[in-house]
């Protein structure tokens, strides 16, 4: 029943794929995939309530599941409560301290309150998954936009080593030297 409710995902078969789901719970209560699964599936379809309560299902069934916490920190997000967001993704990370998302939502929400922390979970991301460019990504704009360009631009020149050929960095590096440092020589380049 779980690979079925795969497939009818896939196939965005939605109905069917949450029948298949639910099978899957009813037939083995302690199965805690089958909860997860219908707990993301109500995440995409915006059923924020059904989501919060299969993921609550799948932490009756094991509290330290970290997939749980982070399913349940982008629920609150979405609905506009980020205490109760931060809450979740540090759950998250208490429970799996290599849980590169739930690094990456806080980096993303402090970023978004204007709060330095946000350069510990950038930096915590990049150390779990240092192949992610988007880590980097968030780092170097954080401190670009907040006074630090010459770190910036290292950490943008680090994500340069992972993908060489990423138009944004080097956008935004030509940026940096134009806008945040006045020399325009360097930014041509």
């Amino acid at each position: 029943y779980l690979m079925l409710g795969d497939i009818y995902f896939t196939k965005l078969f939605i109905a069917q794929a949450i029948t298949s789901f639910e099978k899957s719970a009813a037939l083995d209560p302690a199965n805690i995939t089958a909860q997860l699964k219908l707990a993301e599936l109500f995440l995409y379809l915006k059923k924020y309530q059904n989501c919060l309560d299969h993921a609550d299902n799948a932490l009756r069934i094991d509290r330290t599941n970290a997939k749980a916490y982070f399913i349940k920190g982008l629920c609150f997000k979405e609905n506009g409560d980020t205490g109760l967001a931060v809450s979740s993704f540090r759950t998250c990370i208490e429970q799996d301290p290599d849980y590169f998302h739930a690094y990456m939502q806080l980096g993303d929400i402090f970023a978004l309150q204007n709060n330095p922390i946000a350069i510990d979970y950038y930096t915590n991301a990049i150390n779990v998954n240092g192949s992610m460019v988007e880590a980097y990504y968030g780092l170097a704009y954080f401190y670009q936009e907040h006074g630090a360009p010459e770190k910036a631009i290292e950490v943008y020149d680090d994500l340069l080593k992972v993908d060489p050929r990423n138009a944004p960095a080097k956008h935004n590096i030509g940026y940096t030297y134009l806008f945040k440092l006045n020399d325009p020589g360097k930014a041509v380049n």
